[in-house]
């Protein structure tokens, strides 16, 4: 194993467990000011197109508000699918909540056969999940690298909600990672101005 793949990997470990260490309600309140300050942003309220992932992994920053409000607003909304030969993300969109479960890595999703795949969006905003972040932007994913490969296309507005507790000084990062356009904590936005 490199050194530069161990060290993500004992990141990822680190952040983790920080996150999950969260007590629920802390997890619950911090969730709920992330959305409440996304949702009053320029860029979700301008936003004809939002791409979300949809949260499940131990106490990620909460998405499930988020979705019912751009949905409520009229948006449209694409939720990502992994598919691995090549390992990819595929977009689905989304037009009510009644067809999601779980797949195997116990992640939300549009059950077999309800999916409405897309062609991959080049625009919108995208918010995207990642163990940690920088205040500018860097980003420590999960590593299977699908949203390395997806952002790096991308041309819209990405955003990464994280909690305090998940931003570093700095992250290794390899010559294919991507970061974010923003991130958006219980605190504030990064970078601090302009805000999304």
């Amino acid at each position: 194993m490199t050194l530069l793949r161990e060290q993500k990997r004992l990141l990822r470990q680190r952040y983790n467990l920080r996150r999950k260490a969260m007590p629920h309600e802390t997890w619950q309140h911090l969730s709920q000011a992330i959305f409440k300050a996304l949702t009053e942003a320029p860029c979700f309220i301008t936003a004809p197109r939002l791409l979300l992932y949809l949260s499940s992994k131990d106490n990620e920053v909460d998405t499930h508000a988020i979705l019912n409000a751009a949905l409520s607003a009229g948006k449209e909304v694409f939720v990502p699918l992994t598919q691995s030969d090549p390992p990819r993300l595929i977009w689905s969109r989304l037009r009510h909540t009644d067809t999601l479960h779980r797949n195997t890595f116990g992640i939300l999703e549009p059950a077999p056969g309800t999916a409405e795949l897309v062609p991959t969006p080049a625009e919108g905003l995208c918010v995207t999940p990642g163990l940690a972040f920088t205040r500018n932007g860097a980003r420590l994913g999960y590593g299977g690298g699908y949203y390395d490969r997806f952002l790096e296309h991308f041309r819209g507005v990405s955003v990464g909600l994280a909690f305090e507790l998940q931003l570093a000084a700095s992250l290794p990062q390899s010559p294919h990672d991507q970061g974010v356009n923003h991130v958006l904590t219980e605190k504030q936005w990064y970078p601090a101005a302009p805000e999304c």
